[in-house]
């Protein structure tokens, strides 16, 4: 099994980068094995008081909409996906679903 690393670096709760991100690693994303993203990659890092203001909120639960229809809209060999924002998100892109969100600590 491969494991593949993403080192990145975009402007704290720019998900539209974010996105164009993860459209432009579309090719490596579909190589099996597990693709692991830094800390806080969906949303950018440092948050600090970013995640007490409601409009962050609100974009970034519309951006894991996003990424929910993102997944599933290509198709994927076997590959497992760890993503990390305010929550860790496992994705198993072969079955097209969130398997898991946990709270980041």
């Amino acid at each position: 099994m491969q494991i593949h690393l993403y080192q990145t670096q975009h402007t704290i709760a720019d998900f539209d980068a974010i996105g164009q991100y993860l459209d432009k690693k579309l090719d490596s994303l579909k190589k099996p094995g597990i693709h692991l993203f830094p800390e806080l990659f969906l949303t950018g890092y440092p948050l600090q008081d970013l995640v007490l203001q409601k409009p962050f909120i609100e974009n970034y639960l519309e951006f894991m909409k996003w990424l929910e229809n993102w997944a599933k809209s290509h198709k994927f060999d076997d590959s497992l996906i760890l993503l990390e924002g305010l929550s860790i998100i496992l994705m198993r892109i072969t079955s097209l679903k969130i398997l898991k969100t946990v709270p980041s600590l």
